[in-house]
């Protein structure tokens, strides 16, 4: 629940977004209604999905961020993830003067076709360390497979499967 009228904004990975049960679009500003029940589903695509509300969430700054970080118990709504019937308050903003500027806008296909679909092989850019000439055979080896990102990946780092 999200109290006062506010517009939301739901992007990044590729999720079912509902607001009091009705499907809304992604990637577009919504104007949602004080008392309004958002919902979102897990991600389907993608890795992580990003909520933005006008006025921000009123939430407590953590390390200069209101994001949660989960496993180490920080942030947030008490460093826990969100479940039904959390109540997240926003900031006063003028939402008229907001509506008028994004009303019908969304993300270019170009950035929205960057989300990877499921089970899709997509590169990724890799360096050279300094301890590369220590590491070589591992260092080549490591680039020579696919590997799968877990579900174990956060917001600090990929964690990846299929290699040992």
């Amino acid at each position: 629940m999200i109290g006062g009228d506010v517009i939301v904004a739901v992007a990044g990975g590729k999720a079912e977004v509902r607001v009091n049960d009705e499907p809304v679009d992604e990637w577009r500003p919504g104007w949602v209604e004080e008392g309004s029940e958002v919902s979102i589903s897990p991600v389907r695509e993608g890795f992580v999905v990003y909520v933005a509300t006008s006025g921000g969430f009123r939430i407590k700054k953590v390390m200069g961020s209101k994001s949660t970080y989960y496993r180490a118990c920080f942030g947030g709504l008490g460093g826990r993830l969100l479940k039904p019937g959390d109540r997240l308050r926003v900031g006063e903003v003028d939402l008229n003067s907001i509506w008028d500027l994004i009303a019908g806008k969304t993300a270019p296909d170009e950035v929205r076709d960057r989300i990877p679909k499921q089970n899709s092989v997509v590169g990724v850019r890799v360096t050279k360390g300094v301890n590369y000439d220590l590491l070589k055979e591992e260092f080549e080896n490591f680039l020579s497979n696919v590997y799968t990102v877990s579900p174990e990946s956060d917001r600090m780092g990929y964690r990846l499967e299929g290699w040992c």
